[in-house]
């Protein structure tokens, strides 16, 4: 999503890294991408609530397995 609104990836990668390792006990990278000031502007909730919901990986899956199988 960041690289949609014009950042490399190697930023959006660096960005969302960075905040990874620094969550504390507790925290959830969902909630913190939210409110730090390296990432609020980029993010809705609704937006992170559907990157972490796995509903854009499993479409993928489910599109990996039909063509493995053929149908």
């Amino acid at each position: 999503h960041m690289v949609d609104q014009g950042l490399s990836r190697e930023e959006a990668y660096k960005k969302v890294q960075l905040l990874s390792h620094s969550l504390k006990k507790g925290e959830h990278l969902k909630d913190i991408l939210l409110i730090h000031p390296e990432t609020k502007d980029y993010f809705k909730k609704n937006t992170v609530d559907e990157i972490f919901s796995g509903t854009r990986h499993l479409t993928e899956v489910s599109k990996l397995i039909a063509q493995t199988l053929g149908v």
